[in-house]
């Protein structure tokens, strides 16, 4: 390899690894959204319990499901 490309090969190497290192610097994080006490909770918001009658469970009725496997080539 001729000097000069080297020389070329160098600098542009130092170039790139300066740009990397100052966007590494400057980046930043989004800021987070401010999060309340966890005693502020309203009653309304609570979750509920995932729970099905017998009336629902009367109701439900089995799929017929198939699954094929597709090729692309």
């Amino acid at each position: 390899m001729e000097r000069r490309h080297f020389l070329k090969l160098g600098l542009a190497f130092a170039a790139s690894g300066v740009l990397v290192a100052k966007t590494l610097t400057t980046a930043e994080a989004a800021p987070l959204l401010p999060v309340g006490p966890v005693g502020d909770r309203k009653q309304d918001n609570e979750p509920q319990p995932a729970v099905a009658s017998q009336d629902d469970v009367d109701r439900l009725q089995p799929e017929q499901v198939q699954w094929r496997r597709r090729r692309y080539w």
